[in-house]
Formats: C-alpha cells, structure tokens, sequence
C-alpha cells in the first residue's frame, strides 16, 4: 500500500515552497517595474529629443541596475540632451 503525503499540509515542504514563490514573484515584479522604466525612458528621450535617441535603447538600458534606471528616468525630464540624461550609468 503505498504512503500517500500532501505537500499542502506538509509541515517541512510547505515553507521552502512558499519562500520560493514568494521570491519568485518579487524578482518578476523587479524585471516588470525595470522594463515599464526602461521603456519609459526610451519614450520621453524619443519626445524631447527626437531622432537623437540610439536605436534599442529600451534593450540596452535592461542592462543598467534599477537603482540607476530610476535616476535616468528622473534626468530625463530635464536633461539638454540624450547623453545628459544617460550619463556614465550605460552599459
């Protein structure tokens, strides 16, 4: 007869299960706010300084840490030019 164990109500594989979800979602969470900043950047250098921004930007900046992405985002708004607004954060 065979042992029949629910991972549901397991006491011991239960939390490793739900700390891997848990994790699992805050780091698709990361990728989804870096993306929408990365593309956020693209469009308002595109507004502001059109024909000036280099092609796959968006792709390129998904290579710069978040913490950078967001201060991009802020120079963005204000910068004279595109390489004002990029400054020495690109890959």
């Amino acid at each position: 007869m065979p042992i029949v164990v629910s991972v549901e109500n397991s006491t011991i594989l239960r939390p490793p299960i739900d700390r891997a979800h848990a994790l699992g979602k805050a780091e698709g969470k990361a990728e989804g706010k870096a993306e929408a900043t990365a593309k956020a950047i693209e469009t308002i250098l595109g507004q502001r300084f059109p024909g000036q921004v280099p092609a796959g930007l968006a792709d390129r900046l998904s290579l710069v840490a978040c913490e950078y992405l967001d201060e991009i985002l802020r120079k963005s708004l204000t910068a004279t030019s595109v390489a004002d607004a990029l400054g020495a954060n690109m890959p």
